[in-house]
Parts: C-alpha cells; sequence; structure tokens
C-alpha cells in the first residue's frame, strides 16, 4: 500500500503596539501531496484510470487592528482572506477563495453589564470544482 504524504508549510506572525493602538498580521502558505491507497484504479465505464497522487496548496493572511477608547470602550477591525487548491486526480479539483471582514465596537462596561456591536458582511466564499 502507497498512503505516502508530504506537507510543507512556512508562516509568520507581526505585531504592534502603540499608546491605545494595536495591530497584528498573520500568514501561512502550505503545499503537500499524498499517495492514494490501493487499489489505485477507478473504472469508468470499462476504461481503467489509475489515481495520481493528491496535491494540495494554499495560503491564508489575518489583519486585526484594536483601538482602545479613553471611556473604556474599544474599536476593533479584523480582515481575513484564504485561498485553497485540491487536486484528486482523476476525479476532481478543486478551489476554494474565502474573504472576510468584521468591525466590532466594545462600549464601556457599565455595572456588571457589556454591549457589544458589530458589522460581518457576509463574506465572500468562491469556490470551482
Amino acid at each position: 500500500m502507497d498512503d505516502n504524504w508530504r506537507q510543507q508549510q512556512a508562516g509568520f506572525r507581526a505585531g504592534r503596539e502603540r499608546d491605545l493602538d494595536s495591530a497584528s498580521i498573520t500568514g501561512n502558505l502550505y503545499r503537500g501531496h499524498a499517495e492514494q491507497a490501493a487499489p489505485g484504479v477507478v473504472n469508468i465505464a470499462g476504461s481503467k484510470q489509475e489515481l495520481g497522487a493528491v496535491r494540495t496548496g494554499g495560503a491564508n493572511l489575518t489583519g486585526r487592528w484594536l483601538h482602545t477608547l479613553a471611556d473604556g470602550g474599544s474599536l476593533s477591525l479584523q480582515a481575513y482572506a484564504d485561498f485553497s487548491r485540491r487536486q484528486v486526480p482523476p476525479t476532481f479539483t478543486e478551489s476554494l477563495d474565502i474573504m472576510d471582514l468584521q468591525f466590532q465596537h466594545s462600549l464601556p462596561q457599565r455595572g456588571r453589564h457589556g454591549v457589544v456591536w458589530g458589522v460581518a458582511p457576509v463574506g465572500r466564499v468562491h469556490g470551482a470544482a
């Protein structure tokens, strides 16, 4: 049985704080492949198609910003993007792109109660098989 697999990944993180603001950005890149286990053949209408190595790859990036307000509340913004691709020969290839943006406002705490409101437009998801 040949079910060997390999994955390579690299990532980073950077951040900064200054006065009432903090910001960070993180990201990852990856790629890999995996052999498909036996029997290793797909029979479609009498033709034999051998299974090939599954190949994967992608990248993601997240950015965050936080601002503390003088009254004790805060504002935050986060953006996220993810791109991935998977090839599974001979059956399909899949690509998926995801993007998201969120804003949040935390009001100053009043006693034991806090109120947080925000906006998160529907993220964009795009996939193809």
